[in-house]
């Protein structure tokens, strides 16, 4: 009798639905990075995040109670270890918005995509090969132009390098490992309860740190940071995470860190249409290098795959 808690190889078919709930996930996260910056133009990073996980919760219940009517086993270690990974990255990324410009942020975000198959050795998953790490060397070359710490005065970023910077790199890496345990948990855990169960732990972060460090929440909200906080919470939190936990059960880490990828460059075109972000030569060089990259360093792993 087959283990049920054993994953299976998927088919094509599974396959192909996998990617799709993937790239909906990428949607969700990239048009995610213009309801941020509005967030956080109204309000501190840390109650930003609460807000939206807030805004999450009672659908959470509502989903855990649906699973828990059916008999399903509730994943509470899981999920309480995902929410609180997912709470710091959030928290970074949010905090990252505060000081550089969204174009920047979602191109350095992508770079979790290069983490990927660094990491997976750490996971019992096989080793970056050449290909791979002559890919983090021009991802990092990128890296270095689109945050300005090289070129000419004019070539800079009106923005200049800044703790923001460091924020993203540093979620980034976070994001990586994200991957790779949800990896793990999205075979043998039902995708509902998991989602829901880390969105709780999220929620439950986010009201112990927001009024602890910030102080009181936020009054005389407008209607725009209303509906942007809403979108976070519906579709870039109980969505997005759920599409992504589902995708995850019938794809590898490292295919489904380039799928995901499609939120960088969405939440750069959501940047510079709708709120009129600029980038230099330097820096739109940079950005090409860092995404060629990221796109060579996981097809690389595919074809080791293959």
């Amino acid at each position: 009798m087959t283990d049920p808690a054993l994953p299976v190889a998927p088919t094509t078919r599974q396959t192909l639905v996998g990617s799709g709930f993937l790239v909906g996930a990428a949607l969700c996260w990239g048009f995610g990075f213009y309801a941020q910056r509005i967030s956080v133009e109204a309000m501190s990073p840390l109650w930003a995040v609460a807000l939206r996980f807030w805004l999450a919760a009672p659908l959470a219940l509502l989903a855990l109670g649906w699973r828990r009517a059916r008999g399903v086993r509730v994943p509470w270690g899981a999920g309480a270890l995902l929410g609180i990974l997912l709470y710091v990255i959030f928290a970074l990324q949010t905090a990252a918005m505060v000081h550089t410009p969204v174009t920047r942020v979602a191109l350095i975000t992508g770079l979790y995509a290069v983490f990927v198959p660094l990491l997976q050795p750490l996971f019992k998953l096989p080793r970056p090969g050449a290909v791979q790490s002559g890919a983090v060397v021009v991802a990092l070359g990128g890296l270095v132009l689109l945050c300005g710490l090289t070129g000419s005065a004019d070539a800079q970023l009106a923005i200049p390098p800044n703790v923001g910077d460091l924020y993203t790199l540093l979620m980034a890496l976070l994001s990586a490992v994200l991957v790779l345990v949800m990896g793990r948990f999205a075979q043998r855990e039902d995708a509902v309860a998991l989602n829901a169960v880390q969105i709780l732990a999220m929620s439950a972060c986010a009201l112990a740190v927001a009024p602890l460090v910030d102080g009181a929440s936020p009054h005389d909200l407008d209607p725009s940071t209303w509906w942007s906080l809403l979108y976070l919470a519906v579709a870039s939190t109980f969505v997005a995470f759920l599409l992504q936990l589902l995708g995850q059960r019938h794809v590898s880490p490292s295919t489904a860190s380039i799928l995901m990828l499609l939120e960088t460059p969405i939440g750069v075109v959501a940047a510079v249409v709708i709120l009129h972000e600029r980038m230099a030569g330097l820096q739109w060089v940079g950005a090409a290098l860092a995404l060629v990259a990221v796109v060579v360093a996981v097809v690389a792993e595919r074809g080791k795959a293959a």
